[in-house]
């Protein structure tokens, strides 16, 4: 799954504002994430687990587990 995807699903009926509220983060910087300008800092995505525990290893999965964030690879 790829990160937008991930955050359109777990922002679900919510709108971008109360999405981006939740994660603790502006909704114009939630904007560029989901047009793919910007990443989610490691607080953000943190906070990401804490709000959905149930996805805690998807969000492990397809954030922490990218080039950018994991130079081994």
């Amino acid at each position: 799954m790829h990160e937008i995807a991930l955050l359109r699903e777990l922002q679900g009926e919510r709108s971008q504002s109360e999405f981006a509220e939740m994660l603790g983060i502006s909704q114009p910087m939630l904007s560029m994430v989901y047009q793919g300008t910007r990443r989610l800092g490691r607080d953000t995505i943190v906070r990401l687990m804490e709000l959905f525990p149930a996805q805690r290893d998807v969000i492990i999965g397809v954030f922490l587990a990218s080039d950018e964030m994991c130079p081994s690879r």
